[in-house]
């Protein structure tokens, strides 16, 4: 491996790219939605969400090509139209094109997630691979802050400034090139020696469930805590976005000590655990009477998510088989955005029939409910881990 110490950070920095693609225009999208005033709004809307749409098409097809023809050239190539499709935002005054390049970039996030989590599958095993996965979650975590505040800034001068620093993967481009090779698949050549490894069909399957609803669950707290705040308590955005950065803090501190939490692991455990935790968290918000007591919950909640998304990558890292690593990343990413396209759709009718308040109390339960199945399974002695590396 080519400077062990340069490449973490790349396949990292690489990680934090996927969440700036939504996240560094947020604050400018009241802007955006003014400039195309003649335009719907839900056109408007869609410049934010249709990247994880395409992401959630393609992703599986991102991953067999890895598979087949190699990652790092799609690697590569996946930070070009990265570049290309975030920056041509900034230079478009119709919002058919602008769409059109906010799909081109879901395309290159697409091939960026697939590839940056396959690649550290490939590169690292055991607890370098644990801590490795536990530091990407941090580094999402951390990075949909510092993205998120400085998309507010450049908003201030322009709504088109945030669309600028997608050119980030440009600066990237060069190290990637440098310290990113063609992973050795002599191992893999080894194990076709073997008995064939059959896909763990409904082993990944199940896993792919689990992270459609974590994601789910997870996006209840960004896109309809605000509005909570707001109802609850009447504080202003500032208050609102400290309350999200508590969520977020734990989240990464959970992710920085994934590797010492993890060591022989029991994936089914301790997604129970984490879907406990951020269950615990949207009560305490359904119950919330004040600032504070919202802030408790999003602490509660941030320690579940964070804990959720390392576990699920660990676990679909020991289901694949090393020459379908590609494939079932991809297909996680897939489903991954797919539970984001879908949260605030499912909470729709909640609000309608119910409450904004009740939207917690219906997650909550429902994630009360998959721990306890969890925990079930788990009882029950049926292995959660198949180990194929």
């Amino acid at each position: 491996m080519r400077h062990p110490k340069l490449l973490p950070a790349i396949l990292l920095i690489c990680s934090s790219m996927t969440v700036m693609a939504g996240s560094i225009i947020t604050p400018a999208l009241p802007d955006i939605g003014r400039f195309f005033h003649s335009e719907p709004d839900w056109m408007v809307k869609l410049i934010l969400t249709l990247p994880a749409l395409v992401i959630a098409l393609v992703a599986p097809f991102i991953g067999s090509l890895a598979d087949r023809f190699g990652r790092r050239r799609l690697l590569l190539l996946s930070l070009v139209i990265y570049a290309l499709g975030g920056v041509a935002g900034a230079l478009v005054n119709d919002i058919h094109l602008m769409l059109a390049t906010r799909a081109v970039l879901g395309l290159g996030v697409a091939g960026i997630m697939s590839l940056i989590t396959t690649l550290i599958g490939d590169y690292y095993q055991g607890d370098a691979r644990r801590k490795l996965m536990g530091l990407q979650g941090t580094f999402m975590a951390l990075g949909g802050v510092v993205y998120l505040n400085m998309g507010g800034v450049l908003a201030d001068i322009s709504w088109r400034g945030p669309f600028l620093v997608y050119l980030l993967a440009l600066v990237i481009l060069p190290f990637a090139i440098w310290l990113i090779r063609e992973p050795n698949r002599q191992q893999s050549a080894e194990e076709a020696a073997l008995p064939v490894t059959p896909l763990p069909f409904w082993p990944v399957a199940g896993v792919y469930g689990l992270g459609f609803f974590s994601m789910m669950s997870f996006y209840i707290m960004p896109v309809q805590f605000p509005f909570l705040v707001m109802e609850k308590t009447g504080l202003n955005t500032v208050w609102i976005g400290f309350a999200i950065s508590v969520a977020t803090f734990t989240a990464a501190l959970v992710g920085l000590f994934y590797g010492r939490m993890r060591s022989r692991p029991d994936y089914t455990v301790v997604q129970s655990i984490a879907f406990a935790g951020m269950g615990a968290g949207y009560v305490v918000m359904y119950l919330a009477d004040s600032y504070a007591v919202l802030l408790l919950g999003c602490a509660l909640g941030g320690l579940g998510g964070g804990l959720m998304m390392p576990n699920l990558n660990m676990w679909l890292m020991e289901l694949a088989p090393a020459a379908m690593r590609g494939r079932i990343m991809g297909g996680y990413a897939s489903v991954f955005f797919m539970g984001q396209f879908t949260s605030p759709l499912v909470a729709a009718p909640v609000i309608t029939l119910w409450s904004l308040n009740g939207v917690f109390m219906v997650w909550a339960l429902g994630l009360f409910a998959m721990a306890a199945l969890l925990i079930i399974k788990a009882a029950l002695g049926r292995p959660s881990v198949q180990t194929s590396v």
